[in-house]
């Protein structure tokens, strides 16, 4: 209904700006000021060029003794129940917004404008959303979130910038909602398909995945009916016998993985 409205405020509230440059008395002052601005520029564009070529020479002469600029985009994973990746960049805003399931996609459709935004509105903006399309329960949901980056500095940075604005909404909006550091990484052929099997998120899989791998005591299915916070507590209660700490992508033999016991049935 909120879209609706503004979209008939739209088409019923005159465009202004456009109707002002319409105006003869507009394209007149515009000439001349082009005109006016066109004599000026020349010798700043002279000093401009000789600028530029100086900056030029400069960076070449230094640019072997000046460490790489080795910037990575951080990649933030988020599973809601939409399971989604942002991806930020050195300036801090969002780059790039993943879809990594249906209700991740209809998240996705509904912020086309997403990409641009600096990282705290961006969040803002994607829980503002994930409630209004009733992809969220205020009262009783868990959200994942995990920050990637290799440089590790970066990691952290953002990780901090985060964790403090997921803490300013649960505080101010959702304080019924657990918000905790899931696994985060793009999931895997496997997982997807364990994940589907069982109705579970993809980082809820990979937490029961690193369970199984610690522990003989349970099984999948047993571990499957578990809520996120309840896994979590369990996982901080088993001793780790890998010594390894937890794994992304449990269920797969990568990032040196321990073989696990799959659900049953499973190959």
């Amino acid at each position: 209904m909120k879209k609706k409205l503004r979209h008939e405020a739209y088409k019923h509230t005159p465009d202004l700006k456009e109707a002002i440059k319409a105006t003869p008395e507009y394209q007149h002052f515009v000439k001349h000021a082009r005109q006016r601005a066109k004599r000026r520029n020349v010798l700043k564009r002279l000093t401009y060029a000789v600028s530029a070529s100086l900056a030029v020479f400069l960076l070449f002469l230094v640019s072997p003794l000046m460490p790489g600029n080795d910037f990575q985009a951080s990649e933030v994973y988020f599973e809601i129940n939409p399971a989604f990746v942002l991806e930020i960049d050195e300036d801090d805003n969002v780059s790039h917004f993943e879809p990594l399931n249906e209700d991740g996609q209809t998240l996705a459709d509904a912020l086309s404008d997403i990409e641009g935004k600096p990282f705290e509105d961006a969040i803002d903006a994607i829980l503002d959303e994930t409630l209004a399309l009733g992809l969220i329960d205020p009262e009783e949901s868990t959200i994942l979130y995990d920050v990637i980056n290799a440089n590790s500095d970066l990691e952290q940075r953002h990780m901090e910038r985060l964790e403090t604005k997921l803490s300013e909404i649960k505080n101010d909006r959702m304080p019924a909602v657990d918000m905790m550091r899931g696994i985060g990484g793009r999931p895997t052929e496997t997982e997807l398909d364990i994940a589907r099997e069982y109705d579970l998120g993809v980082m809820q899989a990979r937490m029961i995945g690193n369970i199984l791998a610690e522990s003989d005591e349970y099984t999948f299915e047993d571990l499957a009916e578990m809520n996120m916070r309840e896994l979590m507590e369990l996982s901080e209660m088993i001793p780790p016998r890998s010594g390894n700490g937890p794994h992304r992508h449990p269920f797969d033999d990568t990032n040196g993985a321990p073989p696990i016991n799959p659900p049953r049935g499973r190959p």
